[in-house]
């Protein structure tokens, strides 16, 4: 009797997230409301409620796995790298593990697009509105390290430009997905705007380059 409880409580909690999940999707967190999760689900309003204590809890559970899951994958990829001797961490050596983590960050997008879709369409009036903005501190904060363990290679790159380069290197790992490309051509994206920001940095780095 207990396991068949527990297991009514799962089913019913899976077809929540599942309902909410069409419905963020279609009209992002604004444009839904509880009572129409509850009427798609086949549950009272108030039924919800011991599921989840909001509608952006709610909200929480149905992107937070694949958003944090993306975001402790990038952190682990830029910690990885940091965590190479010296001899392994020059920018010429950079290149291949910048294109093979790209390739894993894509695939990680690619694998639940839809939880990726709702945060870049349908996160307005949420936390996950400014999802992004923990992926351009991250990448800021590992420049600015790379940079000291690098002797001051990137000391022509001020703090408006690598906030300006973060961004867009970030909004590109997107983009592919919002654009509606498949996971091969988004791989072959990535691999030639990898390749772009790679030696534009390489450029910045030049002497000469800091005028």
């Amino acid at each position: 009797m207990v396991q068949a409880s527990v297991d009514t409580f799962e089913t019913t909690r899976a077809r929540l997230l599942s309902v909410a999940r069409d419905a963020f999707l279609r009209n992002g967190f604004l444009g839904v409301s509880l009572r129409s999760i509850a009427a798609l689900a086949q549950v009272t309003t108030g039924a919800i409620y011991g599921y989840f204590s909001s509608k952006e809890d709610l909200f929480d559970h149905v992107v937070a796995p694949s958003g944090d899951g993306l975001f402790s994958l990038y952190q682990a990829l830029i910690d990885e790298f940091l965590a190479f001797p010296p001899e392994m961490r020059s920018f010429d050596a950079m290149l291949d593990f910048e294109l093979e983590a790209r390739t894993r960050i894509v695939d990680f997008i690619y694998d639940h697009p839809e939880d990726f879709l709702i945060i870049a369409r349908g996160s307005a009036g949420t936390r996950w509105e400014g999802y992004l903005d923990r992926f351009v501190e991250a990448e800021k904060s590992s420049t600015v390290e790379y940079e000291a363990t690098a002797g001051g290679q990137l000391e022509g790159i001020d703090g408006m430009l690598l906030e300006v380069l973060a961004r867009y290197l970030v909004q590109g790992l997107f983009e592919p997905l919002l654009c509606g490309l498949c996971r091969e051509d988004a791989q072959a994206f990535a691999r030639r705007f990898g390749l772009f920001f790679h030696h534009g940095f390489q450029a910045l780095m030049e002497p000469g380059q800091t005028a």
